[in-house]
């Protein structure tokens, strides 16, 4: 089962194959395909490794304003987080209160070492919400053939867990899987 997040704005619930058109229709450009094999995949991810996609949703409307979550990249127990507002829920902090969330998620995970993620070095308000939610720059590099930016952040101490400091609940938590070795450098290198 997976985990539903709240925070005092937004419920960030498990997508699932029936959420694909809805993701298409804020996330144009993308193609459809891409979008939908993207679902399907993290599909598997909560079963493998008790993280995925999750959709944004503003409780009070109910309008879906992004998504945001994590995929298992060589090494599951570093996995990438991504992230993407609708344009029209922008610049309102939704995608920092959504990768906060989707971070202390993963850190509950007992599994997880570091979180990374990666966006266009022109693309800075994406990086601002990286650094808002306490990710560290990194490095910059070729990925996918796009000069981008790397941030990270490492598992913080047990006795630091964000998870229970009142602004985020859990439910239908995953049973957690085994943690696996594996090398970020190759990921990165497979990517470009």
């Amino acid at each position: 089962m997976q985990g539903i997040l709240r925070t005092d704005r937004l419920l960030l619930q498990p997508a699932t194959i029936v959420d694909a058109p809805c993701l298409i229709a804020i996330n144009e450009p993308t193609t459809p395909e891409r979008i939908t094999q993207f679902v399907e995949n993290q599909l598997s991810w909560w079963q493998e490794y008790s993280y995925g996609l999750w959709l944004i949703v503003l409780p009070t409307t109910k309008t879906l304003a992004g998504w945001c979550g994590l995929r298992p990249s060589d090494s599951p127990n570093e996995p990438e987080l991504l992230f993407g507002l609708a344009a029209s829920e922008r610049k309102c902090g939704f995608a920092t209160e959504a990768v906060r969330a989707v971070l202390a998620y993963a850190f509950s995970l007992p599994m997880i070492q570091s979180v990374w993620a990666a966006t266009s070095a022109n693309n800075l308000a994406s990086a601002a919400v990286m650094e808002r939610a306490g990710m560290s720059y990194e490095t910059q590099m070729e990925l996918d053939g796009v000069l981008s930016v790397l941030y990270r952040t490492p598992s913080p101490p047990a006795s630091s867990s964000q998870v229970n400091n009142g602004k985020l609940s859990i439910t239908h938590l995953a049973p957690t899987q085994p943690n696996t070795e594996a090398s970020m450098l190759r990921y990165l290198r497979r990517r470009v």
